[in-house]
């Protein structure tokens, strides 16, 4: 599971998430909670939150909301 090539392309750098980190971003962008990414992915939904912590700090965004904006496609 990976982000769309146009945002790979965009002003985004991707390449700083890990691919563990991509995964959890791409679910949470369609709107699945730590719950679901955690059953989705066989992880505890304590470590879908350290990975959202990371995520948000690496793409310099504080919310979901503001990750699906960044990540959108343009």
């Amino acid at each position: 599971m990976k982000l769309s090539k146009e945002t790979e392309r965009g002003n985004v750098r991707l390449g700083v998430l890990s691919n563990r980190e991509q995964q959890i971003a791409t679910l949470a962008c369609r709107g699945y909670s730590n719950k679901l990414i955690a059953h989705s992915l066989n992880l505890t939904e304590g470590t879908v939150k350290v990975h959202l912590h990371a995520i948000f700090r690496k793409l310099d965004v504080g919310s979901r909301a503001a990750l699906i904006v960044k990540l959108s496609n343009r």
